[in-house]
């Protein structure tokens, strides 16, 4: 069905195609599977998949019609809980930004302050100075020391409030970063032995959009840290370049593609990542992984019955359940 056949019934019916602006096809629960496009709504919290359709107009008129057979609840808790984890995150830059724009606003206020009275007290010497060299009264010189010695004191005191404020909005800062950096840590480091059927790849040169886009379409293991699942997963580079716009995820530079097949149903669904050689290692965010030829991953396998990191079972070559302490999160 072309795309305005596909409008014409949707109005016939009293429908309407649910846009997004999250994803590549422009409309609510469509996505791009291969030259097709893939109507798979959630409905009473479940994914259903109603097909493959020549058109994205065509398959949103699909999932309308899902919808609408369901009641017309077209609730998607997997898509609540992202846009509220975005949210989150940028709630937490603002405030980020708002503290550290009142720490630099502080630091200039008491660097004024400190050079003023610095100034004042190499005013006051240099009185003394003269004082001393004209042959002025012992009393003056001495009623000018105890002035310097109160501005030293005054200088004194302003340090030690800058010192305190400062102190106090790291804290503040230390407190709202808690329970990210609690995600963070849990991930731990990316197992010895990489997925089945691949091995570790250097790090690839990110300096310019063109090695950039040399990722999409490459495998990674990557950390991810969520209140639904919490590790290291195998998902595919799907897009890059500037998706700030649709991920709310500040320097985001690519989107990833999490199947549930590859991460033993722990992750369905995309998320914007930042891939760069500054997170990239075992002990940070992100590894590249290079396909085994067929014949060299069967010799290795028949060498090696079992490694570290290999799969508990033998379901499927792509499905990753790591042998390491996070096993639990992708159960």
């Amino acid at each position: 069905m072309a795309a305005q056949e596909a409008k014409a019934a949707a109005a016939a019916e009293g429908l309407k195609l649910l846009t997004s602006e999250r994803g590549v096809t422009g409309f609510h629960r469509v996505f791009l599977r291969g030259a097709k496009y893939g109507a798979e709504p959630v409905i009473d919290g479940r994914y259903r998949n109603l097909g493959r359709f020549s058109t994205a107009e065509e398959a949103a008129l699909t999932v309308a019609r899902a919808y609408r057979a369901a009641g017309g609840a077209a609730g998607d808790r997997e898509d609540a809980i992202d846009d509220e984890i975005m949210r989150l995150r940028e709630r937490h830059a603002r405030e980020m930004g708002i503290l550290q724009a009142q720490v630099a606003a502080l630091d200039a206020r008491h660097q004024r302050e400190l050079k003023a009275l610095e100034e004042r007290i190499t005013a006051k010497r240099k009185s003394h100075c003269e004082i001393e060299a004209e042959g002025d009264e012992a009393e003056e010189q001495e009623a000018d020391d105890d002035d310097a010695a109160d501005d030293g004191d005054e200088a004194a005191a302003a340090a030690d409030d800058y010192n305190k404020s400062k102190e106090s909005i790291a804290d503040e800062c230390r407190k709202r970063n808690a329970k990210l950096l609690s995600l963070v840590e849990a991930c731990g480091e990316a197992p010895a032995a990489p997925p089945p059927g691949y091995t570790y790849a250097e790090c690839p040169p990110l300096a310019t959009d063109e090695d950039r886009r040399a990722l999409i379409g490459r495998n990674v293991l990557t950390a991810h840290a969520s209140t639904d699942a919490c590790g290291w997963f195998v998902g595919t580079v799907k897009r890059s370049g500037d998706i700030k716009s649709f991920w709310k995820v500040p320097g985001a530079t690519h989107l990833i593609n999490y199947s549930r097949k590859q991460t033993g149903n722990a992750l369905h669904g995309t998320a914007a990542c930042v891939l760069s050689s500054a997170n990239y290692g075992p002990g940070e965010w992100w590894l590249l992984l290079e396909p085994i030829e067929m014949s060299t991953f069967a010799l290795e396998a028949s060498a090696s019955p079992s490694s570290p990191a290999s799969a508990s079972a033998e379901p499927d070559s792509d499905v990753l359940v790591l042998d390491t302490p996070f096993s639990s999160a992708l159960a």
